[in-house]
């Protein structure tokens, strides 16, 4: 096994960020994954309350997700 060397400041990252990282939950499940569509007008929603974002800015943001969207069969 490979020993990773880090170096962790005093509280960042947090320790919680840490133990994910050293000892990742993953699950075991054999069941097919399935993608789903994102629902894109919900994201604009969040990021205007979160971020303050204008429905325009966001759409430009997510442009690339919104463009991939059409083009693929989910």
């Amino acid at each position: 096994m490979n020993c990773i060397k880090m170096k962790i400041l005093s509280g960042f990252p947090s320790e919680a960020v840490v133990d994910a990282y050293v000892h990742p939950q993953v699950s075991d499940s054999k069941d097919k994954f399935n993608w789903e569509k994102p629902n894109i007008d919900g994201l604009i929603e969040y990021s205007n309350v979160k971020f303050g974002w204008s429905k325009s800015h966001a759409e430009s943001v997510l442009d690339p997700v919104i463009k991939r969207q059409g083009e693929t069969k989910v």
